[in-house]
């Protein structure tokens, strides 16, 4: 998946467009969440909002909780672990 947005996202050949190829703008990385969400929870009955949200909850949150630099950062900004 990584591989298919560098690719949409490079426009010319010069070095600068080099370097930002593997960036995302916001609305690309909206996308792609949006996107694993659906994939991860196809169910047709759900709405997108739904799986979206479950997913962001239950499965990539906590995933990122769990790195170095995501507690680094949480610590860094005194920012709660949960919203709850």
């Amino acid at each position: 998946m990584e591989t298919s947005f560098a690719s949409n996202a490079t426009t010319g050949d010069n070095a600068e467009d080099d370097d930002d190829a593997n960036e995302m703008v916001l609305r690309e990385f909206m996308e792609a969440v949006t996107a694993t969400s659906v994939w991860i929870d196809p169910n047709p009955l759900k709405t997108v909002a739904s799986r979206l949200r479950e997913g962001l909850e239950h499965l990539m949150i906590p995933t990122a909780m769990e790195k170095s630099q995501i507690e680094t950062f949480m610590r860094k900004y005194k920012l709660p672990k949960s919203a709850q």
